[in-house]
């Protein structure tokens, strides 16, 4: 992408990175793990909620799978993005919510929402996420 970012490919960047949550929501929400995991660099970390770490794309099925398609209740993850920023022209941060619904073991009927902010990578020609850091669920957060 160059060492610095032209005003126009910052909005062509960012649609791409808003393009990459979407997908991960998309492929969550249709249960399909293998392109949940597509959504990840290789080398991908994730910071859980509850301050677990998982690393590596064999680790972050074992994570994710149980949460998608009938073992997982038919969950639902919705993303909100807040900001991206760039760092450098290859590495972005994205800021957001996620809100995740129908999980078998939920208690609160409004579902779980936690804030993140998504380590973005830009490898082989497009963004990938590096990074998940999770904060501590937030139940009772304000919408």
């Amino acid at each position: 992408m160059g060492s610095s970012l032209h005003p126009r490919d910052v909005l062509q960047a960012e649609e791409a990175i808003r393009a990459l949550e979407a997908a991960y929501d998309d492929a969550w929400n249709r249960g399909d793990v293998d392109a949940l995991i597509a959504c990840f660099t290789s080398d991908a970390l994730i910071v859980d909620p509850r301050g677990g770490v998982t690393r590596g794309h064999e680790d972050i099925r074992r994570l994710l799978s149980p949460m998608l398609g009938p073992r997982g209740g038919g969950s639902r993850h919705s993303s909100e993005i807040v900001r991206v920023e760039f760092v450098t022209p290859e590495v972005a941060l994205v800021d957001g919510r996620a809100h995740i619904t129908g999980l078998p073991e939920e208690q609160n009927a409004k579902g779980l929402v936690h804030r993140f902010t998504d380590v973005l990578a830009w490898r082989d020609g497009r963004w990938k996420i590096a990074h998940i850091r999770a904060c501590p669920l937030e139940p009772d957060m304000p919408g």
